[in-house]
């Protein structure tokens, strides 16, 4: 048993070397041998785009003029073109009081989208107007939170929201109910004198007989009679 086992252990150790040593050859064949074909094709793809880079001299190269001169976005080609302020045109106002109009509310947001509500005192309309434009011959320069920026004969003038609450209807709220008259209720003495109360309708008495007793003869007819005294 012994011998068998000294001639088994050296065996399985030769066995197991060998083992070790292919799977240690294959890994080398496949890192050293069979990566140089990919490399090379790696290294042949960059050379051809290198190659594609290259501009040829003598190659048509397209014409985009037709699309700059479409302007198919609309922008402007000239960059030396000033887009002009607006201009106030002129006006016999001197100040914002002689306008007539009320500022009654401002909407905010970016630049080109605020907007101002204007009341005008004679014909009491309400329109909505922007920055740039022109009321009563004032040119509406700026719009801020509750306020406006007029510019009148080339002078800026600020027209806020004081005047505003004047202008808005006021609503009338009803009486409030006295303590003799809770809740609101009609008085009956307030009534016109030709509506008339309905009168109470009287009732009738019933007057019951009492019942006869047993002590009472009844005659023929039913009724009852007193007794007749006895004649002595």
């Amino acid at each position: 048993m012994t011998g068998r086992l000294s001639f088994i252990a050296p065996l399985l150790f030769i066995t197991i070397l060998s083992a070790i040593f292919v799977e240690g050859l294959y890994q080398a064949l496949e890192t050293f041998v069979l990566d140089v074909p990919a490399t090379s094709k790696k290294s042949l793809d960059q050379d051809q785009e290198k190659k594609a880079l290259i501009i040829n001299p003598n190659e048509k190269r397209p014409d985009y003029r037709v699309i700059l001169t479409r302007n198919l976005f609309g922008t402007s080609l000239n960059n030396s073109e000033v887009v002009e302020a607006p201009v106030a045109p002129e006006s016999e106002v001197e100040n914002i009081s002689e306008l007539g109009i009320v500022l009654m509310g401002t909407v905010s947001g970016s630049e080109n989208n605020r907007r101002a509500i204007i009341l005008n005192k004679q014909s009491r309309d309400q329109n909505i107007f922007s920055i740039g434009e022109v009321i009563e011959g004032a040119l509406i320069k700026e719009i801020n939170r509750g306020q406006l920026v007029l510019t009148i004969q080339g002078k800026d003038e600020t027209l806020d929201m004081s005047e505003a609450a004047q202008m808005r209807p006021v609503y009338k709220t009803p009486p409030p109910s006295s303590p003799e008259n809770p809740g609101g209720e009609s008085n009956i003495s307030a009534l016109p004198e030709s509506i008339t109360t309905p009168r109470p309708t009287p009732r009738r008495r019933v007057i019951r007989r009492p019942r006869a007793t047993q002590n009472t003869p009844r005659t023929a007819s039913g009724l009852n009679t007193a007794p007749s005294e006895t004649q002595q």
